[in-house]
């Protein structure tokens, strides 16, 4: 629980959560010069909603479960 890994896991989730989301709030597999590209995997959901969810029990932040929630309907629709 070092502030600093905290830190840059919190800058590397909001990129994420702005550029790796399709207009449909879909994830994206790919982010090239910022833009998203080809549909997720489910093994994508699955990373990015624990990451958000570790991200969530580190910083109290309600956005990350929020995010997370928003990803699950998704990916439930999905797959």
């Amino acid at each position: 629980s070092k502030p600093e890994y905290i830190e840059i896991a919190d800058k590397a989730a909001h990129y994420l959560l702005k550029h790796a989301r399709l207009e449909d709030g879909r994830l994206a597999r790919v982010v090239t010069g910022g833009k998203p590209l080809f549909d997720a995997f489910l093994e994508d959901y699955a990373f990015m909603m624990d990451g958000l969810l570790s991200l969530y029990r580190a910083t109290n932040k309600k956005i990350y479960l929020e995010e997370t929630l928003e990803l699950a309907k998704h990916a439930d629709a999905l797959f």
